[in-house]
């Protein structure tokens, strides 16, 4: 279960080296809501939502025997990211594809309240299924990237490590670009983190590089990328 992983995040070891950023909510993208939530296991989420993203992907990090718990990462100090601000998130994404998610996971969430033994499932897009827990679960991820800026840029860290989903770098700035890969994704996390830098950090950040290691093209930070350069802003 995810207690082991809200005690870590929660009741962290502290250091001054490697920031690790991370949120229980982020546990709860694609989960089932309400009374549901408390009833079934792991397993059964996987199959009843049937994708491959999910919240496993983060306990076998975080969990009380998970990699990231290992000796080699004692030194690691442990905080759990705040919201993104709606400010930050809109120097990448729409208002409109924003509001979106926000009606639809207020919809999930009367939906689940009405309902609570039958899980309540919407679609963002052909990939990526949603409950009422997943647009608090990116907030907390793409909060997880400004606040990892933000502690490194004055100087709180060295560097950091965000453990977040869901995932963002099929996420454009109108959800999902068209294309062979396109899903899972809400918010484009490190998008959202590098805008924040250039915005907000100009003291000491001038340009920003953006590596993605995926089997998959990262669409989505592309084409936020492109939209909020003035010279190239153009529709993606």
């Amino acid at each position: 279960g995810g207690g082991g992983v809200e005690s870590a995040i929660s009741d962290p070891p502290r250091s001054k080296q490697t920031l690790l950023l991370s949120h229980p909510a982020c546990l709860l993208h694609a989960a089932p809501c309400g009374e549901l939530l408390d009833s079934i296991s792991a397993h059964e989420i996987r199959l009843l939502f049937g994708q491959p993203e999910c919240a496993d992907r983060l306990r076998t990090l975080l969990a009380p025997f998970g990699s990231l718990r290992a000796h080699a990462f004692a030194q690691l100090e442990w905080r759990a990211s705040p919201s993104a601000e709606v400010a930050d998130v809109l120097r990448v994404h729409d208002y409109e594809y924003i509001r979106r998610l926000e009606l639809q996971s207020a919809d999930l969430s009367r939906a689940a309240a009405a309902t609570p033994a039958v899980p309540q499932i919407g679609k963002v897009d052909e990939d990526t299924e949603v409950t009422c827990h997943s647009l608090g679960a990116a907030l907390r991820g793409a909060g997880a990237l400004v606040e990892a800026v933000r502690a490194v840029c004055s100087s709180e860290a060295r560097n950091a490590f965000c453990a977040v989903r869901p995932p963002g770098h099929h996420a454009g700035p109108r959800g999902a670009v068209g294309g062979q890969s396109a899903g899972f994704c809400l918010l484009s996390n490190v998008a959202i983190g590098a805008a924040y830098a250039l915005a907000c950090q100009r003291e000491v950040v001038q340009r920003v590089g953006i590596i993605d290691f995926d089997v998959h093209h990262g669409n989505g930070t592309e084409a936020c990328v492109k939209n909020v350069t003035p010279a190239e802003r153009d529709e993606v």
